[in-house]
């Protein structure tokens, strides 16, 4: 499904939608999106891991959603992926302390994932503007 943003300040912006974490994720790397967003906690570690480490690979990265967007509102810098290492989505041998499994394994913060930074900042300009 390909809905494109109504907002003037957001019209460049086309958002689509697929099944798949996985798949999803296959298209930013293969560039048939420009990035792969996903606001809740529905994905888990082993639906993003080799991606993200893909994604790594060729200079892009696989950012927690939530704390990217807090980082776009707080004006924190991001431009680049060294100034991104604590907004990565991470892995941990134990999980989310206090969740049961398999919801210790899920990536809470939600991600987004890009082969390029700048595009990050524009989705999350984007994403920050709407209510």
């Amino acid at each position: 499904q390909d809905t494109t943003s109504s907002s003037s300040a957001c019209s460049s912006v086309r958002f689509c939608s697929g099944s798949g974490a996985g798949y999803k994720a296959l298209c930013v790397l293969t560039g048939q999106v420009d990035a792969y967003f996903l606001s809740q906690p529905s994905t888990y570690q082993w639906d993003t891991c080799g991606v993200q480490a893909i994604l790594h690979s060729m200079g892009g990265c696989m950012l927690s959603y939530r704390a990217a967007v807090q980082a776009t509102k707080q004006q924190q810098p991001m431009a680049s992926a060294a100034d991104c290492s604590n907004l990565h989505v991470q892995y941990s041998a134990s999980g989310i302390p206090g969740e049961s499994s398999p919801r210790k394994w899920c990536n809470a913060g939600g991600l987004l994932a890009v082969r390029d930074l700048s595009v990050a900042h524009k989705l999350l300009a984007v994403c920050c503007c709407m209510k």
